[in-house]
């Protein structure tokens, strides 16, 4: 069996990708939607990890996300969670589908990756812009927050995630900012080195893509 998995962030088209292969398709984030929703397991031992955020059965969205913009050491304690149980349905999935040829695996980056990825994107252009290494960490940083800026104000309507009262509070953008420092002086500690230009465009393609996509909204809103 041929097992091809299809990656990406959040509103990169991975699941448009997957149905074109017209095969079996195990999506990871519906999986997981499904394990909030029925799984009591999981929801008491979540609730052990992070009683404060965790409230009744079933697992709300966004008691989730509270509990990630809050803090983000808790995305970890979350993952810890819950992944042993997506591992457990793709298993099921793969053996239900043995006898398929190919099966498709509809599943987002890891977090870790996505923030590797994310990080050397904007480090790598910071590098292009300035000799000082201060102005490419801040510059850096500033990348990384500015995408989650225009990311947030649509992510509601787009069904990514919502926080209470409609807007991301300021903790959650001081909370980029918190990791995404570290991670900027990470890259130039270790003075990491990246080839060509692909980085450049793919962090500028992401904010270009999500901005543009923020105003086209904003010019329906006022047009209803």
């Amino acid at each position: 069996m041929i097992r091809i998995g299809v990656i990406g962030d959040i509103g990169s088209g991975k699941s448009f990708i997957a149905k074109l292969f017209k095969k079996p398709v195990f999506n990871a984030d519906e999986e997981v939607k499904l394990i909030y929703r029925n799984n009591r397991v999981c929801f008491n031992k979540l609730k052990k990890k992070i009683p404060q955020f965790i409230k009744s059965f079933p697992i709300r969205k966004n008691e989730i996300v509270e509990a990630i913009s809050n803090d983000k050491r808790n995305l970890i304690k979350i993952s810890s969670v819950v992944h042993p149980f997506v591992r457990k349905k793709m298993k099921i999935f793969l053996k239900k589908n043995r006898k398929e040829n190919m099966v498709i695996l509809d599943v987002p980056l890891l977090i870790g990756a996505n923030w590797a990825i994310l990080t050397v994107s904007c480090s790598a252009l910071s590098e292009t812009l300035f000799d000082s290494v201060i102005n490419k960490i801040i510059m850096g940083v500033f990348l990384m927050v500015m995408l989650d800026a225009v990311i947030e104000p649509i992510a509601p309507i787009l069904d990514f995630w919502e926080f209470d009262g409609g807007k991301a509070p300021l903790k959650n953008y001081l909370g980029w900012v918190l990791v995404a420092f570290p991670l900027n002086c990470m890259y130039h500690i270790l003075n990491i080195k990246v080839n060509g230009t692909f980085t450049h465009h793919l962090i500028i393609l992401n904010i270009l893509f999500f901005s543009i996509l923020l105003l086209q909204l904003n010019t329906l809103k006022n047009l209803i």
